[in-house]
């Protein structure tokens, strides 16, 4: 085993080797060390710009969680505060509606929600919160045979890659429609929005005189402070005295 020097050892080394130098040797050992805690002084400057900019960046990401948390109880309690006002026939006709076309969703009962659209203008399907004049529209038996068309559409892009979302029927239904148990939502609303993120809402002005019922999630992992909400908005328009489902809305948070 190899033994250790004693400190001690050391010390009286270096002082030895020291003293056996020529003053211009000394002389650059001193310009040599000068520089060296020179260096170390500007090492340490920059460790604690770094640990100051890594604090910052924490106290930011802390901050950030802590306001959606802020908002996202108060959504709750005004969602938990929500009464429906159907004091006015429309309303009533509109919750109504929209239980029965949830429920019509929930069973994949698309022969049933072909009956509670309008046959000229169909249903327009939107993967997220805003609504596109490019989103796909459905008529007739382009409803009814949801589940057994086999063609692959193009239902707009993915929010954050860009990436077409190109998918049958059956799997928008999966990803962009009953993602979840919308049908026993917590949160149900009537020309109320819920679910907020960073993307525009944009279908009260491109549904003019619509009615919308939103059945709404406030997430489900709690560390995710509300982030990963989901909605689904049912848009209604009325023609003559009836009125009918124009507008199935996905709703998320997006980057």
């Amino acid at each position: 085993m190899k033994r250790r020097l004693p400190l001690v050892g050391i010390f009286l080394l270096l002082i030895i080797i020291v003293a056996g130098c020529t003053d211009a040797s000394l002389g650059e050992v001193q310009n040599a060390l000068s520089k060296a805690e020179t260096q170390l002084e500007i090492a340490k400057e920059k460790a604690l710009a770094l640990e100051e900019q890594l604090q910052l960046t924490e106290g930011l990401k802390e901050e950030f969680i802590k306001d959606r948390q802020i908002l996202q109880e108060k959504i709750d309690e005004m969602a938990d505060g929500i009464t429906m006002t159907v004091a006015d026939t429309d309303n009533e006709q509109v919750m109504c509606l929209a239980l029965r076309v949830m429920e019509m969703i929930a069973d994949e009962d698309f022969t049933a929600l072909e009956g509670v659209s309008d046959p000229s203008t169909g249903i327009r399907f939107s993967p997220y919160p805003y609504v596109n004049g490019s989103d796909l529209v459905f008529t007739g038996s382009g409803i009814s045979d949801f589940f057994t068309d086999t063609a692959l559409y193009s239902f707009g892009s993915y929010a954050g890659s860009g990436d077409p979302i190109d998918l049958t029927k059956a799997d928008y239904y999966l990803s962009f429609v009953y993602d979840e148990d919308f049908l026993n939502a917590p949160h149900v609303s009537l020309n109320w929005i819920l679910g907020t993120g960073n993307m525009i809402t944009n279908h009260e002005v491109f549904y003019p005189l619509s009615k919308t019922v939103e059945f709404y999630y406030t997430g489900f992992n709690p560390s995710y402070a509300g982030m990963d909400w989901r909605s689904l908005r049912l848009v209604f328009q009325k023609f003559g005295t009836d009125w009918k489902l124009v507008g199935i809305i996905h709703g998320q948070w997006t980057i």
